[in-house]
């Protein structure tokens, strides 16, 4: 199990063309953030960047426990944020309502994260 470092996860969501990434090991931070209800709403991550200190705002959705999908609520709950997100960031050029009905969000999903073997995603505030 690793050991959460927002040095790390900070730049990756920062660098990320999404907002949104996905950690694929169990991690004991974020294990103890989402507890029992597998969603951390309004995380912050402290980073350093060029010798300035970074904050950036997440939610964090834990997709699997102990090897197993997480329940259909959290994984709809975190690909609506995801959705939420591509939106505001102008991706949804053609205004689609619903995530699971636009093929230009299903084909960006796949490279955002892996739903199949990603623990945890972050998905940018």
């Amino acid at each position: 199990m690793e050991i959460f470092n927002p040095e790390i996860y900070g730049k990756k969501l920062s660098d990320s063309e999404y907002g949104v990434i996905g950690i694929k090991d169990e991690d004991q931070v974020l294990n103890l953030l989402v507890k029992d209800k597998g969603i951390a709403e309004g995380f912050a991550i402290i980073f350093t960047e060029e010798n300035k200190k970074i904050a950036i705002g997440c939610n964090v959705y834990k997709m699997k426990n102990n090897g197993h999908f997480a329940s259909t609520k959290i994984r709809g709950k975190c690909i609506y944020d995801v959705f939420r997100h591509w939106t505001a960031l102008g991706y949804n050029t053609r205004n689609a309502k619903d995530p699971f009905n636009s093929k230009a969000f299903l084909a960006a999903l796949k490279k955002m994260f892996d739903a199949e073997n990603d623990t945890y995603v972050l998905v940018r505030k």
